[in-house]
């Protein structure tokens, strides 16, 4: 007779992952069918049950791939990222960012966890019939496989080893990160076993099987290794005090800093706002909220105490609609104006340390933005705008960062500093065009609402992919130090100010330029017109209230507009930037031909004939003198095609040229503002007499 696991459920918060009750009570765990038609239901593992959430596609189909082909078929749950799969195990573990014994980085859940299995009214799907028809009110063991050992979780370090290939030292992993802590772990039996899995199913390419058999062929690889004896877990805990230990710690500072966790990223409150800020998931700060853990904690031993704490956690961010905006003890609708204090269950992030007022005006703030436009008001509504895609535009569906421009004392730092009071400094990040590119920098961005660089370095800028990514609103690969990388989508709008705008190298279309709102702030204040107290005036409650007032008002016109305030002035600069960036046309305004003037040869008509080769190589020279990516040649001349007559140069194709008794046909620059002269570029391939 097959076993049936009895499954028990509790209720979800509309719209949100997280519990409308506290879940570890025993009154508020329901069986299934009574409330089976409420909104959002999580479900509690059975005792004896380990669940492997998988919550990235590449270690999803590795698993599929590996279950399909030792034909294992078990119970699995779809969901939004990913899969839940059942399995029986008398060893069972609920900590997230564990690695797998095949290198696999898995969250575990048992019965300490619950799975949301329906959310906003939809259900998510199993890959049963029965379960799916009849919903998990009880599950037969016989539908569920038993844990295969390469989906047990490790208790030693192993690096990930998903995708090496040839030239990725795949012999160089075996030998020095993973043979020593598997027999460590009392796998020595098993290693074979483990290696072909690894081999067949996560290497991107795999080994030939006689280089297995060579790794594995003496016992010299079992030299200086102590022998573990693997120790089982009883009860849902490793008979072991260094896990206990640890565990213990987590929810020492659970306890004191109540954190939520959600989407890689920990969260803590600020009882002052009711809100909760991002932790960089790149500090140590979570450890340094309270002491006494602190003490007894290793570095080497926080991403084991990460895991727990990620468990007793899990969150989701609670979401309040469109057109909502998070703000000291509550939310506002800014369509309805009906502000709504905040639940006591309730997770708010990027909260605003500031209330609503919907008639609050500054004279302050008016007059500041007045003056610094000089009166504009296209340029003053773009900025209202950029406020309001800051506050409201959650999925940066706008796709504009903004660039301020001009010398000293003119406003553009006093209103990046002023937005950075609005929004509050804790959600905002710093980094200039550098660390925007730097390997372990952009963790600075998660949970952030704004990105400041307030000196925009004037070199020129030769990597501009992150920048790009991060306007788009896509996903960045996050580094941070001692830590797994992951995925991340990027909301934070960005900001620069600068003196003058650098090059970007290799942006030479008008994506570049598409992606910046580029304002000019040319009323300069001096002297004794400076008011050294503007930023205080311009961040007092009632100043901070009008700047939310100004903000909606900018995006509701930008989401009726459909985008930002079309100005003259923006797109006249942006066209003088585009062509700043394409060091063709930049080559051409910089009375390019004089530039090459030695490599000229007079023709018997006395017309100035320019080698080939000399066109080009003058412009690589110019190129490198002013620190610009040149094309290559093909691209050069077809970039003068199509951007050059309106620069006063054009190209006659089958121009004749005579050279002494020869007569020959070129592809000729025609300087149209340079009286007769005419430069030869690369004639056509076997040029002939005629």
């Amino acid at each position: 007779m097959n076993k049936e696991f009895k499954i028990l459920s509790i209720k979800l918060k509309e719209n949100s992952k997280a519990p409308l009750e506290l879940w570890g009570q025993e009154s508020n765990r329901y069986n299934y069918e009574d409330i089976e038609n409420h909104s959002g239901i999580g479900i509690i593992p059975p005792e004896g049950i380990q669940v492997v959430d998988v919550d990235d596609e590449a270690t999803m189909k590795t698993i599929d791939n590996m279950l399909e082909h030792l034909n294992i078929k078990t119970l699995t749950l779809t969901t939004t990222k990913g899969k839940h799969y059942w399995f029986k195990s008398d060893e069972t573990n609920g900590a997230a960012g564990q690695i797998s014994l095949s290198t696999l980085k898995v969250d575990y859940r048992n019965n300490k966890n619950y799975l949301v299995i329906k959310m906003n009214g939809v259900n998510r799907v199993w890959n049963n019939e029965w379960v799916n028809a009849m919903g998990p009110k009880m599950i037969f063991e016989q539908i569920i496989a038993d844990l295969p050992l390469f989906l047990k979780p490790s208790d030693r370090k192993l690096e990930p080893a998903l995708n090496l290939g040839d030239g990725d030292g795949r012999n160089d992993y075996f030998m020095k990160s993973y043979i020593t802590p598997i027999v460590q772990q009392g796998y020595n039996d098993n290693l074979r076993e483990l290696m072909d899995i690894i081999n067949d199913y996560v290497f991107l390419e795999p080994l030939p099987s006689i280089e297995l058999d060579n790794l594995l062929k003496d016992d010299n690889y079992r030299d200086n290794i102590e022998i573990k004896k693997h120790t089982p877990m009883k009860n849902n805990k490793l008979e072991d005090k260094e896990y206990l230990e640890k565990e213990k710690i987590a929810k020492e500072i659970q306890s004191v800093a109540n954190l939520k966790y959600s989407d890689t990223v920990f969260w803590t409150k600020n009882e002052d706002t009711g809100g909760y800020s991002s932790i960089s998931p790149g500090s140590n700060e979570v450890f340094e909220l309270i002491t006494k853990p602190l003490l007894r904690t290793k570095a080497v031993h926080r991403e084991d105490i990460r895991g727990h704490l990620k468990a007793l956690a899990m969150d989701t961010p609670t979401n309040y609609g469109d057109n909502t905006l998070n703000l000291k003890g509550g939310f506002i609708n800014i369509d309805t104006e009906v502000f709504t204090p905040y639940g006591e269950n309730d997770f708010p992030t990027q909260v605003l340390n500031t209330g609503y007022d919907s008639s609050a005006y500054n004279k302050d703030v008016d007059d500041f933005l007045n003056q610094s436009m000089k009166g504009d008001k296209d340029l003053r509504s773009i900025l209202e705008e950029s406020i309001g895609a800051l506050l409201f535009d959650k999925d940066t569906k706008h796709h504009k960062a903004l660039l301020f421009e001009g010398m000293g004392s003119n406003g553009k730092s006093t209103f990046m500093d002023a937005i950075t009071q609005l929004i509050g400094p804790e959600h905002v990040s710093f980094l200039d065009t550098n660390a925007l590119n730097e390997k372990h920098s952009t963790v600075a961005l998660v949970g952030k609402m704004l990105n400041v660089t307030d000196d925009l370095n004037p070199a020129a800028l030769k990597n501009t992919g992150t920048i790009k990514t991060v306007i788009s609103g896509g996903r960045l690969n996050i580094n941070p130090k001692g830590q797994e990388p992951f995925s991340y989508k990027v909301t934070a709008k960005l900001m620069f100010a600068a003196n003058k705008v650098p090059v970007a190298v290799g942006e030479h279309n008008h994506g570049w330029e598409r992606r910046f709102i580029n304002i000019k702030w040319e009323n300069q204040v001096r002297g004794a017109d400076i008011d050294r107290s503007l930023l205080s005036k311009l961040t007092t409650d009632e100043a901070k209230k009008y700047w939310i007032n100004l903000g909606v008002q900018g995006w509701k016109r930008l989401e009726a507009q459909n985008g930002y305030t079309q100005s003259d002035k923006v797109i006249a600069r942006a066209k003088e930037l585009r062509e700043q960036n394409d060091s063709a046309i930049a080559f051409i305004k910089d009375q390019w031909y004089e530039v090459f003037e030695n490599a000229v040869k007079k023709n018997k008509e006395g017309k100035g004939i320019l080698l080939a080769t000399g066109v080009y190589m003058a412009y690589k020279r110019w190129c490198g003198l002013r620190g610009y990516s040149p094309f290559n040649e093909n691209n050069f001349r077809t970039n003068i095609e199509q951007n050059g007559e309106e620069h006063g140069v054009t190209i006659k194709n089958s121009h004749v040229i005579k050279e002494g008794s020869l007569v020959r046909r070129y592809t000729v620059y025609i300087i149209d503002n340079r009286g007769d002269v005419q430069v030869s570029a690369k004639p056509f391939r076997g040029s002939e007499a005629f």
